[in-house]
């Protein structure tokens, strides 16, 4: 029974040395993962940062900052020479450019708030309702549902540096290379327009230019109504409505108001 007890002990002692050892070991590799900053979640402005290495397709790690042809990149890359499908992707030791393992690989390209439009057409409504269309690549494909969730859908946000405004998805016009939601209310302003693609969020990088994706709300392009005349009267009368409507299309049967480009007036 003597015996018995010490093995106990034993075991207590060096059972108990073995879970402090671990411990260690856990907190060590805790320390290691906190010393570094994934690059989409970084604060990419702040150059001290220690940014983590990226897993590539090639099975090496891609480490920030790379070099490439003498220049300095310190995330994936979209629009090196060749990447005609703009994924992300480094430069890696072995001197090929590869494809970067990423929460996402969807990118946006450009914005506008008329089919087909430039980005110089970027201008919304302070009461909402101005249709914006998103064009990039690999955006979710399965966003037509009646209870779609921010892992399997797209989520648009309209933001500056202090607020979010949620921007309401046109799911018939989503497709994986354009994404089209309406503007909500907003104050007067500009707004940079962020993506969440099956709940991650495209990071900054991962815009082909950043400067073509935004939206400016205004007065100057918000409709409004002047005069109602008569203001009252018995059913079938006849209004007429006068004021600055931002558009002449009350009709698909009108001159340049065919396709869905365009505001159109809804009776």
């Amino acid at each position: 029974m003597t015996n018995f007890v010490r093995g106990l002990r034993n075991i207590e002692k060096y059972g108990a040395n073995f879970l402090i050892h671990n411990q260690r070991l856990g907190d060590f590799l805790n320390s290691l993962q906190q010393s570094c900053v994934n690059t989409w979640e970084a604060d990419l402005a702040n150059p001290n940062l220690n940014l983590c290495p990226v897993l590539t397709a090639s099975g090496e790690e891609c480490s920030f900052p790379f070099i490439f042809n003498k220049i300095e990149y310190r995330t994936c890359q979209i629009n090196n020479f060749g990447n005609t499908d703009k994924i992300p992707q480094c430069y890696t030791s072995s001197k090929i450019w590869s494809n970067c393992i990423l929460p996402t690989n969807a990118v946006i390209t450009t914005v506008t708030t008329r089919k087909s439009g430039s980005t110089s057409t970027n201008t919304v409504s302070l009461n909402g309702g101005t249709l914006i269309w998103i064009i990039g690549r690999r955006f979710a494909m399965n966003t037509f549902s009646f209870a779609p969730t921010n892992t399997t859908s797209n989520e648009v946000y309209l933001t500056t540096d202090t607020k979010s405004y949620s921007c309401e998805i046109h799911t018939d016009k989503v497709t994986t290379t354009q994404v089209t939601c309406y503007a909500p209310a907003m104050p007067a302003g500009s707004y940079l327009v962020k993506v969440k693609v099956n709940g991650e969020l495209i990071p900054i990088y991962q815009y082909e230019n950043i400067n073509n994706a935004y939206v400016i709300a205004s007065d100057s392009n918000t409709p409004k109504i002047n005069s109602i005349v008569p203001m009252s009267g018995l059913p079938g009368t006849l209004l007429t409505i006068n004021g600055d409507f931002k558009t002449a299309c009350y009709t698909r049967d009108e001159d340049g108001c065919s396709d869905d480009s365009g505001a159109r007036i809804s009776r």
